[in-house]
């Protein structure tokens, strides 16, 4: 088991305004899964991501990943579990405008102060198809190459897990499908467990199981 929450709760608010973000979840996710959590605006699936990826504090309840309660952890000891077994990759790619390709893959690990495995950093490239682009700036490049870029570095340090929030959105159909299908390489060339976020029924029905949140609650 990689990940699993017991009657895990986000709550915002006092008893007059409650907001339950999320309400007594229950979630076990195996190594080498491909899921799809889908739920309309509101309903909780991003702030289940960002508990699920240690970014956020639960109101109640527990996370375990890897063996370890992060519910339990603080700030540092949460940005320390993010680094070592989280990867992220965001809708709106996150890039570092001046940084280049390479520089933009490597610095979540630099920063870390580890040195990078250039050899399957390249590996990766080569498999998303930006070996071209590695000296490149973001500007330079089109949204689709960008969210490769956002794949590649949340891929570098060999994280248990990837949690990816609407990859596809700020994407065209085509480039939307190019970035699932190499979510789904990714998945099985290197047995990453794959979470991803979305409200689009077509990205979350090619995923191997699909979540539905509903109301804070999963169904």
């Amino acid at each position: 088991m990689v990940i699993q929450t017991h009657d895990l709760c986000k709550y915002y608010g006092d008893e007059s305004n409650l907001v339950k973000a999320l309400d007594k979840v229950n979630l076990s996710v195996d190594k080498g899964e491909l899921i799809g959590i889908i739920g309309k605006s509101g309903s909780g699936k991003s702030t289940l991501l960002n508990m699920l990826g240690a970014l956020d504090h639960p109101t109640g309840g527990s996370i375990v990943i890897g063996g370890e309660d992060i519910s339990k952890m603080n700030d540092e000891q949460l940005t320390k579990m993010r680094r070592s077994k989280i990867g992220f990759i965001f809708q709106n790619y996150n890039l570092i405008p001046v940084l280049n390709v390479y520089e933009n893959i490597v610095l979540p690990i630099q920063l870390d102060g580890k040195k990078p495995n250039n050899k399957y950093i390249d590996t990766i490239l080569d498999a998303l198809e930006i070996s071209h682009k590695k000296n490149s700036l973001p500007s330079s490049m089109s949204g689709g190459q960008q969210q490769r870029v956002a794949i590649a570095r949340a891929l570098a340090n060999k994280p248990e897990i990837v949690l990816a929030d609407e990859p596809t959105g700020n994407l065209d159909e085509a480039m939307g499908a190019e970035v699932v299908d190499m979510l789904k390489f990714m998945n099985k060339e290197f047995d990453q467990t794959i979470i991803v976020v979305t409200h689009d029924q077509e990205v979350a029905s090619q995923m191997k199981r699909v979540i539905r949140v509903v109301d804070g609650r999963v169904q």
